[in-house]
């Protein structure tokens, strides 16, 4: 399947503006947040398995401890989001954009990120053996950039 044909077959968002709403702890598995702006809104702890969020504004977004297994995010932006131990497994990022974005205690085991932007990204604390996982065994990085990063506190 082409990648711009993948849309959730959940709850449908798409092109939406949920700017600054907080949907903290809710259940959106497969659901459509297609092109949506979701600058400053909050997903804590929340069910994301499989959403769609292509070309999305997650500019300032809060994804602390989410389970975003599965998601699909084709040229999403995601400046200065939080996604603090959020759980990327499996994840799709082609062509995100994560300026300024804290990764710290990310789960990216199998995630897909070709070309991105990972420009002053925060990756404090993100265990030495997720860092290995992104460099060398289980992610797929072609031509990223890395730039401003930062690899502190490694356990």
């Amino acid at each position: 399947m082409d990648d711009q044909e993948r849309k959730g077959t959940g709850p449908d968002f798409h092109g939406q503006n949920l700017a600054g709403q907080n949907f903290d702890g809710e259940f959106f598995e497969d659901a459509n947040f297609q092109d949506a702006n979701l600058e400053d809104t909050t997903f804590r702890y929340a069910l994301l398995q499989r959403a769609v969020f292509n070309r999305a504004d997650l500019k300032k977004a809060s994804f602390r401890g989410a389970n975003l297994r599965g998601v699909f995010c084709l040229e999403a932006k995601f400046t200065e989001a939080d996604l603090i131990g959020a759980n990327l497994r499996g994840a799709f990022f082609n062509k995100a954009i994560f300026l300024g974005a804290s990764l710290a205690f990310a789960i990216l085991e199998w995630a897909y990120m070709p070309p991105l932007s990972f420009k002053v990204a925060n990756f404090k604390k993100l265990p030495l053996m997720e860092l290995q996982v992104l460099r060398i065994l289980q992610c797929l990085w072609n031509r990223l950039t890395l730039k401003k990063l930062t690899f502190e506190e490694l356990i």
